[in-house]
């Protein structure tokens, strides 16, 4: 590409990876104006969240589907804020932690921990087809996320599945005017 983008300015709407994709054009000669499209914030109300983190802890599941390392990290941060941090931790650690995609395998291993099972491919269906494929149908799973459809129908009849309150929320970004 080399200069190929010299002087020609960019708007980069893009919500994960901002950064690093502006700078890829920067790299190029573009002038980036970053304008994120969504936030992602904590949930307003903490108290679903803090009591799953307590039952997790308290009984965790045999496994914990992490669909993103956003969520993994937004629970890392409830945990903190609620006293749970040791806690939350030492049963993360017992758990069979089931990963979707690179990120929250990124997430994970800064906590010092490991995945014990990867999807492939790193979509629900393979996360489900992972599964299936050990003849599982008796353990006790946790999702942490509010896009569960697919897992509900996967989870119907062959185990107990808790399936928490979502994390995060989004909402729009105020407008940036370039």
């Amino acid at each position: 590409m080399g200069d190929a983008l010299i002087g020609r300015r960019i708007v980069v709407p893009e919500t994960r990876e901002l950064d690093v994709f502006a700078r890829m054009l920067e790299q190029h000669g573009a002038i980036t104006i970053r304008c994120p499209m969504v936030a992602i914030n904590d949930v307003v109300d903490a108290a679903p969240v803090v009591a799953w983190l307590r039952r997790f802890t308290s009984d965790p599941p045999n496994d914990l589907i992490l669909m993103t390392g956003e969520g993994l990290g937004r629970l890392v941060g409830f945990a903190r804020r609620a006293g749970l941090e040791e806690a939350f931790m030492a049963a993360l650690a017992r758990v069979r932690k089931i990963t979707r995609g690179p990120k929250p395998v990124r997430r994970l291993r800064a906590l010092g921990l490991q995945p014990d099972l990867a999807a492939e491919p790193p979509t629900t269906a393979g996360n489900c087809r992972a599964r299936t494929s050990r003849g599982e149908r008796s353990r006790s799973s946790s999702i942490p996320t509010t896009q569960t459809s697919s897992y509900s129908t996967f989870f119907a009849g062959r185990e107990q599945t808790r399936i928490p309150c979502s994390v995060t929320s989004t909402a729009p970004r105020p407008r940036i005017d370039a």
